[in-house]
């Protein structure tokens, strides 16, 4: 309502304007002329001539209606151009008035589009995510499903053998036989490749040692002994590679180790890299007992930790 009384008001405006120029070149074309033209007829009478004074005076008369016809024609398109130029400046007004409407309008229709399509844009961005993180896990499990994963199993020992006279062994004996040693413990292990592709071994460490049942002290210490360091999937290292024990043995010692109060750990791990370009790390540790190697720990980590 407010602009619609703005735009009457400039138009009254308008038509004022117009108005009073038509009125004051009303009053210039019928206003007195100058006396110049009687000057000029004064002076004619001073030249030498034949012409009578009444017609010197017509002819007076008809080049001032003659000036003043051509003052009113140019006075009159003058008019008709200001009038032109005020009804389009009037026109303009109006015209950016609606548009400036239009754009308002606009601008509050796309303030509430974009108000209702908010909603809209964050549940697809969470879609996309969502989408993305699914192509992510699935990608991971292809990978996960045929990548190289190494299994160590421990496939011949002499334990059993090493430790028959400790089963008889009694703490009422001598001290001698106490000290006596028991033959040197070794064994023999291989390391399997459960996975679909080639396994490439890059460092291995193991350790074959008696220790307290509570330690978590695990030292490790390189060894390059694998022959073919190259795993293909569903295969394993071959020949075995032999593991000897740290230290001899006495019988007191195989007696603890037997108790279970000092037993008898095979330990390591192994770093490698599978057929796409990753680095991993399985650790082991298996413990004799009862009569047998029983794996009691195994971890794998990505990226490896240990060098």
């Amino acid at each position: 309502m407010l602009k619609r009384l703005q735009n009457e008001i400039v138009i009254v405006l308008a038509l004022l304007l117009v108005t009073g120029f038509g009125v004051e070149v009303w009053r210039a074309t019928n206003a007195p002329h100058a006396p110049i033209n009687q000057n000029a007829a004064k002076q004619q009478e001073r030249q030498p001539n034949h012409e009578s004074q009444e017609e010197r005076r017509l002819a007076t008369e008809e080049a001032i209606a003659y000036y003043n016809k051509w003052l009113m024609f140019f006075t009159a398109i003058l008019a008709i151009a200001t009038m032109g130029l005020g009804f389009a400046t009037v026109g303009l007004y109006l015209i950016s008035g609606r548009q400036l409407r239009h754009a308002e309008i606009e601008a509050q229709r796309a303030r509430v589009y974009r108000l209702k399509d908010e909603p809209r844009i964050e549940e697809q961005i969470k879609i996309s995510r969502q989408n993305a993180e699914a192509a992510k896990l699935g990608a991971e499990a292809i990978i996960s499903a045929d990548r190289a994963h190494l299994f160590v199993v421990v496939v011949e020992n002499n334990v059993h053998t090493a430790m028959r006279g400790v089963r008889f062994y009694s703490g009422d004996q001598s001290a001698g036989m106490h000290d006596a040693r028991i033959p040197r413990l070794m064994l023999e292990f291989i390391i399997k490749n459960t996975g679909r592709t080639a396994a490439v071994l890059r460092d291995v460490s193991y350790q074959f040692l008696q220790a307290d049942a509570e330690t978590t002290d695990w030292r490790y210490a390189f060894a390059d002994t694998i022959m073919i360091p190259v795993v293909e999937g569903n295969s394993q290292t071959s020949p075995a590679t032999p593991c000897v024990a740290e230290s001899e043995l006495t019988i007191a010692d195989g007696k603890a180790a037997l108790d279970g109060d000092r037993p008898l750990f095979f330990y390591g791990f192994v770093t490698f890299r599978d057929t796409f370009k990753r680095d991993y790390q399985y650790f082991w540790r298996y413990q004799y007992r009862a009569g047998r190697f029983a794996l009691v720990h195994e971890e794998e980590q990505h990226p490896p930790s240990i060098y």
